[in-house]
């Protein structure tokens, strides 16, 4: 595999867009956080002790959006790492702003390991006092410094997605907010819908968290889809394939059979 700049495309066939990617990503969020809601119901509507209800309370933890160490807590991980690895990619192909490229990637990485780890609950330890300090009466109290962390990341990835091409860029600042509006807003509903029921578990808190981690979810998958619109693929006529990164000086193309 070869790295050079491109030269032309008469040989080449139409380019096919790769963000095509990104949304059956975002579509299978949708299906996580469906099922993740009709398991709810249907837990809800059999009776407890019955094989029918602990079917379904086995299901529903199965695949609850809200927990961590299931199948849809492993999804978020991995859309993270897809994230991280089309930014490594653009920062091997690009021709400017590798390292803005790479750090963005990195950000991903952290997130990924975040998704499967819990690492961002320890920074209770944190907003506890800040929140006491403060007088906010917030239940999940490491949005604060969470959000901290996100205007000094956004900030240092700012420069990175405003030299993007304008769909590309559009879509990493759509996919930046919807999970941002998730992620923080959302969730910090989700904690004050907990504290009214006194820490229990009833429809209203289960309804938000689907609205919350779906939010997140089809976020980064716009992301993912702003990244990924800065790549071509192209299949030539002796079916070889070519992969091409536009940046604003000009795509490079790597090649293989």
């Amino acid at each position: 595999m070869n790295q050079r700049d491109h030269r032309g495309e008469q040989s080449a066939s139409t380019p096919t867009s790769l963000t095509r990617v990104a949304w059956w990503l975002a579509g299978g969020g949708v299906v996580l956080a469906s099922l993740a809601g009709l398991f709810f119901v249907g837990m809800v509507l059999t009776t407890p002790g019955e094989k029918v209800h602990s079917l379904f309370f086995h299901l529903w933890y199965l695949f609850d959006v809200g927990a961590e160490r299931n199948i849809p807590s492993w999804y978020a991980s991995m859309l993270w790492a897809a994230f991280a690895g089309s930014a490594f990619a653009a920062a091997v192909l690009a021709c400017r702003k590798r390292v803005s490229w790479a750090a963005m990637g990195l950000v991903g990485v952290a997130a990924s390991i975040d998704e499967h780890s819990e690492l961002h609950e320890r920074l209770d330890q944190i907003g506890t006092p800040l929140a006491e300090a403060l007088g906010w009466d917030l239940w999940f109290t490491w949005v604060i410094p969470g959000v901290v962390i996100a205007v000094v990341v956004a900030a240092l990835l700012l420069p990175l997605v405003l030299s993007l091409r304008p769909r590309s860029r559009w879509l990493v600042l759509a996919g930046g907010a919807v999970f941002l509006l998730g992620a923080i807003v959302v969730e910090s509903l989700s904690g004050l819908v907990l504290a009214h029921f006194a820490d229990q578990v009833t429809w209203h808190f289960i309804l938000v968290t689907l609205v919350e981690e779906l939010l997140e979810m089809l976020g980064l998958a716009l992301a993912i889809a702003g990244v990924l619109a800065m790549f071509d693929m192209s299949r030539l006529p002796e079916r070889a394939w070519t992969v091409r990164f536009r940046d604003s000086t000009g795509p490079a193309e790597v090649a293989g059979e």
